[in-house]
């Protein structure tokens, strides 16, 4: 997804979001792309692996995508390079259980806080469920899915999404 923030009349997006603030300086590796499925759901990170074309404050450039879901996107800024919760998306042991499970199904983290959301895609690939999550234990409702596997991630607030495993859905 190519941006242009630069402040043209061919700019296509908001040039304030694209310059220094405060006491911050604009860099384009700041930028991250953020999704939600609708105006009640949380905003989380979609993608943050900008590709600078030439000069990293000029605001035009591209963020690769590996995948689109329908929804809301929005592009903003980053809190820090790194987080706690990036590291745990990466390095967490996760557990589905019960699995078969009817009616909820509870997912145990072994590091705290997982702070984030937990998404099911159905075999499609289509978001089903999403649940906030923070600390260690979540229960998500099952209830109004149909039979069948789905797969769940992790979403922390900053980070890239995590396979956390694959839930079956009983009857």
């Amino acid at each position: 997804m190519f941006y242009d923030g630069r402040n043209t009349t061919g700019g296509n997006l908001d040039p304030g979001l694209m310059r220094d603030t405060l006491d911050f300086t604009f860099r384009e590796d700041s930028l991250v792309l953020l999704h939600r499925s609708g105006p009640d759901a949380p905003w989380v990170k979609w993608a943050d692996d900008v590709n600078v074309f030439s000069n990293p404050t000029d605001g035009y450039g591209r963020i690769n995508l590996d995948s689109l879901r329908t929804g809301e996107y929005a592009f903003a800024w980053r809190k820090s390079p790194t987080s706690l919760e990036g590291r745990i998306a990466e390095s967490a042991n996760w557990t589905l259980r019960p699995n078969p499970a009817k009616g909820h199904v509870t997912v145990e983290v072994d590091m705290d806080p997982a702070n984030g959301s937990l998404q099911l895609l159905d075999a499609t690939g289509r978001e089903v469920r999403t649940t906030p999550c923070s600390g260690r234990l979540t229960e998500i409702a099952l209830d109004g899915l149909a039979i069948g596997s789905y797969t769940v991630h992790f979403i922390p607030r900053t980070g890239k999404r995590r396979f956390v495993g694959t839930l079956a859905v009983s009857p």
